[in-house]
């Protein structure tokens, strides 16, 4: 297998992107037909507050469909089919030049002959190899949750919290600006610590007199509600092999990712008590996974229920024996009542017979 690398040209410098960039790949002999290409690093734009690639994104043509990528793809993998004897694949990488941010990539791209036993089975995106897991969306992320109590209060300095309820601070001083500064124990809500930062820029001191500097550049700050990591418009499916004496595969929503590790439709900007799941052709309509032949336990009846798509901002244990085993994703570009959308972390086990 032949084996080459789409490397960015700086890794921690923050500078302007630079455009549109190409790679041209061109397969080694007449049978090849397949390429897969590794994420071992990948960090450009975010997406935009509908969960587009706008500012930088990632594609590839000349092969099997891929979708417009961005935002931080680092550990992912995907597999682009292409005709034996065909022409060359072109890996697209295009940076916004209006957008200053520190960008990275380091895409290995791995040709597979069409006899191969690493070959993945078409129409899969992306292709596991073993009997466990992890799956990731693309650009997934886990992010801290919403204080349980209320709006989210913190401090590097302090694991205690306060609610929204208890007194509010307003308005820094100079007497507040020694007080932050000092290794104490003050609390401040995110909130309080972007007006403070925001008059520390905006104000001068003359005469010992706090003036406005109206001349202020105005920043744009994403907020906790409007962070959505989710890419819109995927339509791609995640294939499992399935292994010799094992009967059927469990998808597990993952712990180790948080309480927020399944957030695909819906309002995922509250408390965790309130997240819920959905399921069915009824429910979910815009963003889900589909797995044929699932079958999840309703922990409110005890009843064994068959769904086939699962939504909302909750996953449940899903069983299925229906071969081939594959998780097929899809969004679409509707985010109007979606908040807080980060994508889906899912184990995924297969079982002995």
């Amino acid at each position: 297998m032949l084996v080459s690398h789409f490397v960015s040209r700086t890794f921690t410098t923050t500078s302007a992107g630079t455009g549109e960039c190409k790679l041209t790949v061109n397969p080694r002999h007449n049978n090849i037909c397949q390429y897969r290409l590794d994420f071992d690093s990948f960090n450009i734009a975010q997406p935009d507050l509908s969960s587009d690639c706008t500012q930088d994104f990632f594609g590839v043509t000349g092969g099997s469909m891929v979708p417009k990528l961005c935002g931080d793809l680092t550990g992912q993998h995907i597999y682009v089919n292409v005709e034996p004897g065909g022409g060359p694949i072109i890996l697209t990488m295009d940076t916004s030049k209006t957008l200053d941010m520190k960008r990275d990539w380091n895409v290995k791209i791995t040709q597979i002959d069409c006899d191969s036993p690493y070959r993945a089975p078409a129409g899969c995106l992306q292709f596991y190899n073993e009997t466990s897991g992890l799956v990731k969306s693309m650009n997934f992320k886990g992010i801290d949750p919403p204080d349980e109590e209320g709006s989210a209060y913190w401090s590097r300095t302090s694991t205690s919290r306060r609610t929204a309820s208890q007194s509010h601070r307003t308005g820094p001083s100079q007497n507040n600006l020694q007080t932050l500064a000092s290794p104490s124990k003050i609390i401040l809500s995110r909130d309080e610590i972007i007006q403070l930062k925001d008059k520390t820029l905006s104000t001068q001191q003359v005469d010992g007199t706090d003036v406005e500097n109206n001349y202020r550049t105005p920043r744009f700050r994403r907020t906790y509600e409007q962070d959505m990591r989710q890419i819109q418009s995927l339509n791609y499916g995640v294939c499992i092999n399935a292994k010799v004496g094992y009967c059927d595969v469990t998808w597990t929503q993952s712990k180790a990712h948080g309480a927020y590790s399944f957030t695909m439709s819906g309002d995922a900007s509250v408390p965790s008590d309130q997240l819920k799941s959905e399921f069915g052709v009824e429910n979910c309509l815009t963003d889900y996974v589909s797995i044929n032949g699932g079958v999840f336990v309703d922990p409110e009846g005890d009843t064994e229920i068959h769904a086939v798509r699962y939504c909302g901002t909750k996953f449940p244990e899903v069983k299925t024996k229906a071969q081939p085993y594959v998780l097929h994703v899809t969004t679409d570009v509707d985010e109007g009542t979606d908040r807080r959308n980060l994508g889906f972390a899912i184990n995924f086990r297969q079982n002995l017979c």
